[in-house]
């Protein structure tokens, strides 16, 4: 039987955090000895001894949890209504999401590269996810960038926009106006200080982006493209099936 999407997807994003964690274990925080632990208590990065696996799972820094002994599936008659209620405690539920959820090897790649991403930007003082912005904003600057579509190819709700725009736009490097097509419309434009600021960002972006893909190797930075981009548009379809009801 060949795995399942999530096992491949998630066995695809321990592959990257297991290589982010040798090659950056510079830029974590970590106490000398302890190191970068994935969700299921394995070492990524502990000194000498890399991809050390535990005995016992643990979601925090530290020696792994220590679990008293619960047979699988075990049940508990509940004599106040009479029916049996399967037995998970916290650190069974803790453990299951940790091994199994795609969600969290998604945000934890995605701090790791972004704390690389923000490191090289530093010079010019902008961080990665507003170069994002400013990047998408000029993409669409051509219709104008309405704020809808920002938002949609930012996957972000218009209240999350706004919140990352307010920076930006107090640093004088974009503005918010109404379309000169359709007054009813608020449209995002880059200034020329905007426009400067994405040529002036690439060689330092090109400068993080080469050192993730040499760390990677380029099979797998491609793998990855081309997985996170097949599961955006999954999610956008669930998004407009679960909201006509499933038709």
């Amino acid at each position: 039987m060949p795995p399942s999407t999530n096992t491949v997807q998630g066995d695809l994003l321990q592959r990257v955090m297991d290589l982010l964690g040798d090659s950056f274990a510079s830029t974590v925080s970590d106490p000398p000895g302890q190191g970068l632990r994935d969700f299921c208590g394995r070492h990524v990065v502990d000194g000498d001894a890399r991809h050390r696996r535990d005995a016992g799972p643990t979601l925090a820094r530290g020696a792994p949890a220590q679990r008293e002994h619960r047979p699988p599936g075990a049940v508990l008659r509940d004599p106040t209504i009479g029916v049996y209620t399967t037995i998970v405690d916290h650190r069974d539920a803790a453990r299951t999401m940790a091994e199994e959820c795609l969600c969290f090897r998604v945000r934890r790649v995605s701090r790791a590269l972004t704390r690389l991403y923000d490191e090289a930007l530093r010079p010019m003082d902008i961080q990665a996810t507003q170069l994002t912005v400013l990047n998408a904003a000029s993409l669409l600057e051509e219709r104008e960038a309405p704020m809808g579509a920002l938002a949609e190819i930012l996957a972000m709700d218009l209240t999350t926009l706004s919140r990352n725009l307010d920076p930006l736009e107090a640093s004088g490097l974009l503005r918010r106006e109404r379309s000169e097509a359709d007054g009813r419309v608020r449209v995002v434009r880059l200034t020329v200080k905007g426009r400067k600021t994405l040529e002036e960002a690439l060689p330092l972006w090109r400068e993080a982006h080469d050192r993730v893909v040499s760390v990677l190797g380029p099979e797998l930075a491609a793998e990855l493209k081309l997985g996170f981009d097949a599961a955006v548009v999954a999610a956008d379809a669930a998004d407009e099936d679960r909201e006509g009801g499933g038709e």
